[in-house]
């Protein structure tokens, strides 16, 4: 592969092995669960499996998270986050 060449996207295998994740890719993960539940939630709460102010909730609650990666703010500082609120 010469220099100018793009690496070619890594597998989903190559992907799910990896021991870290960078901060892009936790936003897309992110962005992409956002879809999801924009998809989703709606149907549930039109069959009456989600109240429409949990729907709200928890999609205010993961575009809180889209907006604290898109911060930038260094990966070691969320993980504190996340380990605290582990207990």
């Amino acid at each position: 592969m010469s220099p100018h060449e793009e690496k070619p996207a890594p597998t989903m295998a190559e992907l799910a092995a990896q021991q870290t994740i960078n901060l892009e890719q936790m936003i897309k993960a992110v962005e992409r669960e956002l879809r999801f539940r924009a998809q989703v939630y709606p149907r549930m709460v039109r069959s009456g499996k989600m109240s429409e102010l949990q729907r709200i909730y928890e999609v205010k609650c993961m575009g809180a998270v889209l907006a604290h990666l898109k911060a930038g703010l260094p990966q070691q500082q969320s993980l504190i986050v996340t380990d605290a609120a582990n207990g």
